[in-house]
């Protein structure tokens, strides 16, 4: 019999007797071969077939698998290996082991559904534009993104030349060439897809309608649109529900694109709810090790890093890596959690690690998706921010730099991931002391935020606060106090009152206000901060114990140092149940124990815990940090108290050494450093020494027109001293 032939004959059959399809299960057929005529095995067949598409849909895929296994059985044991409905059955079969997560078989069983068609049919047939779109998908999956494109490309093609440009079948193709290019960075092109799939299934409302939702909520999430973003995900998981119902595992999909949404407007309560029911629906389907599996215990080990809760971020995302590890070691998805695993050791300080992770995670997507993908220019700019956390901060901006490039090239000017890059360079540079340039980096990044996102985006408040925090170090204050208070107003209404940025705001203002001597007014900011963060994440967490940090540094300023002594001792509490013992947050608790203990003329305490903030942050930053500098700084202002001149000026020049070659010659910390150093020299009866020194420190404050009068007057009366002791 013909393939046509046989179609029309269990088309027929199926008309005659729909109830004759298996119900619920796939049954092993208890029927003797030899007594069964070939057109009741292929009713059979179809039977198998016809339960095996609906246990595929209620997402029992290892049954759907044994139902599709059984009908291309019989359909080879009737026409053998070559035939059309032998090819269908194949495809079947592709499918659903793809959904098991068994890519290696998928591929085979869609190749052979390949040459029968071919075979069969001719190259140009619907049917090998069907097996060209399943081997895209299945290339997707093993992350060979070239080769889907290529794949996707051509089943969308062949499908549009046979059916034309508004067929309801060229909606899987769009979808499936939408997500790849989304994967390959190709915001736009991935864009024009899905929204020509919602086209043509504007009237429809079924599985593959929800895919080109999800499909456009991942790219205007990737813009930065979120309330779009939103609209979509929340469209098709209605469309599944409806479709498939509350728990079928293709409901993950809208709930993972929610979480990018709620991470993106910071609600962590509803991030964390969708992740864990993602998850809940995925355990009961898939095993262990299936990709699916790993990327809802990734949604979730983000929202615990987002939260803050380091050690359950760890565990999920370390349960997804191990699950990835199975597509091969050079699979985009292993780079993706290797990325953030770096950020999670990042927050807890562990430099180290974090660094590996993120050179790993770029090193593959180098490799699998080239040198100029947006996923590498992600990979670069956080082992930019890593190097930066460890002073190195020439490394730093070169990794910001290639990221700016790659991001310049593969997005529009006035993308928000460039404006980040932006961003993220103008603050290497702001650490540099280069504040000119940072500031229009800063200047540039919120030009583009507020023309991409609206003058209220959260992202146009992170600009105006780093701007801010370029002209308090400039000087001024009033300029920086203005910046400050647009951001807070600006995150009040996009993220709530008690949002942890908010908190940011309000400190950042508080520290504004202060330097104009309204004394009273920052304490309030800073208490306000607390009191937020408290609420919003938690009185244990690392970040609480930070602002802990800066009130009791505040306090000391102030000489309140009962106060101080309380607060570090709340925020130390927190950093020893919460963070590793070396985190460079450790430090500054230990530093402002150290500054407390001086300013009380405790010196061998303050030595003490001076020297302990030392030893922190040599091994979590390294020897050439600028934190290491400033831990130099204040032994060294101890060992003056002590009159021990000598250890002072050593002090004083392994700061001076550091500064020098992470910041510059005419840095004002360097200047300082200069000074005290000069000084040291002086006591010790250095005099030629001392005076090159401070020759040279005054020398570089005229240049700069810094205009600190009275201390270029105290050095010009050390001089003088220095001149007379020389008889000049």
């Amino acid at each position: 019999m013909e393939p046509q032939a046989e179609e029309a004959a269990v088309e027929a059959m199926l008309e005659e007797d729909s109830g004759s399809a298996l119900q619920s299960q796939v049954q092993v057929s208890g029927c003797n071969s030899g007594h069964v005529s070939n057109m009741d095995r292929l009713q059979e067949a179809a039977d198998f077939e016809t339960t095996a598409a609906d246990l595929e849909l209620r997402g029992e895929y290892e049954k759907a698998r044994e139902g599709y296994q059984r009908a291309l059985d019989l359909r080879r044991e009737i026409h053998g290996d070559v035939d059309a409905l032998v090819a269908k059955s194949w495809n079947h079969l592709g499918r659903v082991l793809l959904l098991l997560g068994k890519f290696d078989d998928a591929e085979r069983a869609h190749s052979r559904a390949l040459d029968i068609s071919k075979a069969c049919k001719g190259d140009e047939h619907l049917d090998v534009a069907a097996c060209l779109g399943y081997i895209g998908v299945v290339m997707h999956h093993c992350g060979k993104l070239p080769e889907a494109k290529e794949y996707c490309s051509a089943a969308l093609k062949m499908r549009t030349r046979e059916l034309g440009d508004s067929h309801l079948e060229l909606v899987q193709s769009l979808n499936d060439l939408g997500f790849v290019l989304l994967d390959l960075g190709k915001l736009p092109d991935a864009q024009q897809c899905f929204d020509r799939a919602l086209g043509i299934a504007s009237d429809h409302a079924d599985p593959e309608t929800a895919r080109s939702s999800n499909g456009m909520g991942r790219v205007m999430c990737r813009q930065s649109k979120l309330l779009e973003a939103g609209e979509h995900h929340e469209r098709a998981l209605h469309i599944t529900e409806q479709a498939l119902g509350e728990f079928h595992p293709n409901m993950a999909e809208g709930l993972i694109g929610m979480v990018d949404v709620m991470i993106g407007r910071a609600d962590v309560p509803m991030a964390k709810r969708y992740a864990c029911k993602a998850l809940d629906i995925v355990q009961q389907v898939y095993a262990a090790e299936h990709p699916n599996l790993a990327r809802a215990h990734f949604g979730l080990g983000r929202v615990m890093l987002e939260a803050g809760d380091f050690p359950r971020a760890e565990e999920h995302l370390h349960w997804a890596l191990a699950s990835r590890m199975v597509l091969g070691a050079k699979h985009p998805d292993l780079a993706q959690s290797l990325d953030a695993l770096g950020s999670v050791m990042w927050e807890q300080g562990k430099f180290v690690e974090a660094e590996e992770y993120h050179a790993r995670g770029l090193a593959i997507r180098k490799e699998t998706l080239g040198d100029d993908h947006l996923d590498v220019a992600d990979s670069l700019n956080n082992l930019g921010i890593v190097m930066a956390d460890q002073g190195r901060l020439i490394e730093a901006e070169d990794y910001q730099r290639k990221s700016l490039v790659i991001r310049s090239l593969g997005l529009d000017d006035g993308h928000p991931d460039v404006a980040s890059s932006f961003a993220n360079l103008g603050a290497v540079l702001f650490q540099q002391g280069k504040l000119s340039e940072a500031k229009d980096y800063q200047s540039r990044a919120l030009q583009i935020r507020q023309q991409a996102l609206g003058n209220e985006h959260p992202d146009v408040a992170n600009s105006l606060n780093n701007l801010g925090c370029v002209l308090f170090e400039l000087k001024k204050y009033r300029d920086a106090e203005e910046h400050h208070r647009h951001a807070l107003a600006i995150r009040k209404q996009a993220l709530g009152d008690n949002h942890p940025s908010v908190a940011n705001s309000l400190h950042n203002l508080g520290a504004a206000v202060d330097m104009q001597g309204k004394v009273n007014e920052a304490e309030g900011h800073y208490r306000k901060a607390l009191a937020i963060k408290e609420q919003a994440l938690g009185t244990g967490h690392p970040d609480v114990a930070h602002s802990l940090n800066n009130i009791a540094g505040w306090m000391l300023q102030k000489r309140r140092f009962s106060e101080a002594r309380e607060l570090n001792k709340r925020a130390l509490a927190i950093q020893q149940q919460s963070l590793c013992s070396n985190h460079p947050d450790v430090a500054q608790t230990f530093g402002n124990m150290g500054v407390m203990a001086y300013y009380q003329r405790k010196l061998p305490k303050a030595e003490e815990c001076h020297k302990r903030a030392l030893a922190i942050r040599q091994e979590a930053l390294g020897a050439e940090h600028l934190d290491v500098a400033s831990s130099l700084e204040w032994l060294g202002d101890v060992k003056w108290k002590q009159q021990q001149y000598a250890s002072a000026g050593e002090y004083h020049k392994r700061a001076l050494s550091i500064r020098k070659s992470m910041l510059g010659d005419v840095h004002g910390d360097v200047v300082r450093s200069l000074d005290k150093f000069g000084l040291a020299m002086y006591k010790q009866g250095k005099f030629a020494d001392a005076e090159e020194v401070l020759e040279t420190c005054f020398e570089i404050e005229g240049k700069a027109q810094r205009h600190e009068h009275q201390n270029m007057a105290a050095m010009l009366g050390i001089l003088e001293e220095i001149r007379q002791e020389k008889g000049i």
